[in-house]
C-alpha cells in the first residue's frame, strides 16, 4: 500500500542508473534519502543495494536487494 517509487523523484534510483551503476544504503530506517524510511522499521529492512539495470544503454528499471542485518556489500 505504499505505492511506487518513482525514478523522477528517487535520488536513490537516479544514482543507481548513474555512472557509478549502484546505490549502497547501510540503513534504511535512518537515511534520508530513503522514501519509506518508517516503514522499513516496521517491515525489519535495514540494508538496501539498489542496481540500475539497462538494455542497449537505456534504463529499464533498478534491481534491489534488502537485508534484516546492517550489511556491506562488496
Amino acid at each position: 500500500g505504499k505505492g511506487r517509487v518513482k525514478w523522477s523523484t528517487s535520488q536513490l534510483d537516479q544514482d543507481a542508473l548513474g555512472p557509478e551503476g549502484y546505490s549502497y544504503v547501510a540503513d534504511m530506517r535512518t537515511d534520508e534519502r530513503v522514501i519509506w524510511r518508517d516503514e522499513a522499521g516496521r517491515e525489519g529492512l535495514v540494508s538496501m543495494l539498489l542496481v540500475g539495470m539497462r538494455i542497449r544503454g537505456e534504463p529499464v528499471g533498478v534491481l534491489r536487494v534488502y537485508t534484516d542485518k546492517a550489511r556491506t556489500f562488496t
